[in-house]
């Protein structure tokens, strides 16, 4: 054997000598042994056994659409918020709550709950002044109090779920009173949005009455507005003036291609004749009936002229009479050539005419539609903020719409719901008795 600090020695065990020590007080290991066992078994039994139930809600949010059903809810919903899953663990443990279970089950009946009242033995920690006197106290605050001890409520870890445990004597009211508070939670919750309902009616109704009179100012100003700055709107919800701008654009647009036209016209027929071209090349003077009938006569007297020729001398007073005819005939188509070109210098004249008014209109047109343009940025700013009072008013037409809905038929959906009921428990949580493994 090793040494220790050199002044301490291990000592050697004489098993053999050990054993001889403990089998000469067997008697009394042996009594010490079953004495401990009978007296554990007769605490176990005299221990009246716990039970514990468990229900769970799920916190999610639940709002009615008005054409039915529940809402789909949002991932930022405020309700599924981790901090507010803590606060509705706290209202489970809220004291209203557990007064209405209480009063429910009449725990006040009950020894488990109120043990002070039922003991006819005082306890001596009062009288030793080591404890207050729990009589002192109003007998629900006592009853509260020893639900409190029972009651467990906690949200489950990473989840928006809500666990609620109760541990009582009685399984059935171990489990029955889990499944109660998670039915009131809902009762409350529920009532409280209805009343949450009730105040949002009572506020908006006069808030409504208020904005459909401001919609119908608006609106009137808006009638008004047109009406003193001449703004009225055309089909394609264009300003008048824009769209007689539009159209006399296009006018102006036909007048110039007509004046241009006409001047054209003129212009081949001045030059046609400076430069003593035929007639029959120009458009205009051949189709005049007058100058084709001129023509047809020029051309018969002519050819009589040639017959004549041959057979009668040029003195003769027939030829002289039909070359006279012949000089006639084309001082008219000459005349009437100049007509001609009178009726197309007329006509250029008519169309510069025309496309002069139609610029001065357009001026005056281009004035207007710059006034409406001004007018239109006022017209607009109504027209915003009519717009802005009607959106408005659609918004609180339709949650008034939706909580008297909700009021009528005296529901609204708790944003939450059970999704796990407590059940009877069959066997104690405490104490834990072991069972025989053999069947």
């Amino acid at each position: 054997m090793s040494s220790l600090g050199g002044n301490h020695q291990d000592v050697d065990i004489d098993l053999k000598q050990v054993f001889s020590a403990v089998w000469k007080r067997r008697k009394r290991i042996l009594a010490a042994t079953v004495a401990a066992a009978a007296l554990s078994f007769v605490g176990a039994t005299l221990i009246k056994p716990s039970y514990k139930g468990e229900a769970r809600l799920l916190i999610e949010a639940r709002s009615q659409n008005l054409n039915g059903g529940d809402a789909p809810p949002s991932g930022n919903d405020p309700i599924l918020d981790p901090l507010n899953v803590t606060s509705q663990a706290q209202v489970l443990q809220s004291t209203d709550l557990i007064k209405r279970v209480a009063r429910e089950f009449k725990l006040q009946d009950r020894k488990e709950f109120d043990p002070a009242a039922q003991s006819m033995l005082p306890d001596p920690l009062v009288l030793l002044g080591l404890r207050q006197d729990p009589m002192k106290l109003d007998p629900e605050d006592r009853v509260i109090q020893e639900f409190r001890g029972k009651l467990n409520v906690y949200p489950v870890e990473n989840s928006r779920v809500i666990a609620i445990e109760f541990s009582s004597r009685d399984p059935k009211l171990a489990a029955d009173i889990p499944n109660k508070m998670a039915q009131i939670y809902l009762q409350i919750q529920s009532g409280a949005k209805l009343d949450n309902h009730q105040d949002t009616a009572k506020w908006l109704q006069p808030e409504i009455a208020s904005l459909t009179q401001k919609v119908k100012d608006a609106e009137s100003k808006i009638a008004d507005y047109r009406a003193k700055n001449g703004l009225f709107q055309s089909g394609d919800n264009a300003s008048l003036p824009s769209r007689q701008l539009n159209d006399m654009t296009a006018d102006l647009a036909r007048a110039r291609t007509d004046r241009a036209n006409a001047e054209a016209r003129v212009e081949n027929v001045r030059a046609a004749l400076r430069a003593g071209r035929s007639l029959d090349t120009l458009a205009d003077v051949v189709g005049s009936q007058v100058i084709q009938r001129l023509k047809e006569t020029e051309a018969n007297l002519q050819a009589q002229i040639n017959d004549l020729s041959t057979v009668l001398m040029d003195n003769h007073p027939r030829l002289r009479g039909l070359r006279a005819q012949l000089a006639a005939i084309r001082q008219q188509i000459d005349s009437e050539t100049k007509k001609i070109l009178a009726s197309l210098d007329n006509d250029a004249e008519m169309a510069r005419l025309r496309e002069r008014q139609l610029t001065q209109q357009m001026n005056g047109l281009k004035a207007d539609a710059a006034k409406a343009g001004e007018d239109e940025v006022g017209l607009r700013s109504l027209e915003r903020e009519a717009a802005a009072q009607r959106q408005l008013l659609e918004t609180y037409l339709a949650r008034y719409r939706e909580a008297t809905s909700r009021l009528d038929t005296n529901s609204s959906p708790a944003d939450a719901r059970i999704v796990s009921n407590a059940v009877e428990p069959s066997e104690p949580f405490f104490p834990r008795l072991c069972r025989s493994s053999s069947s």
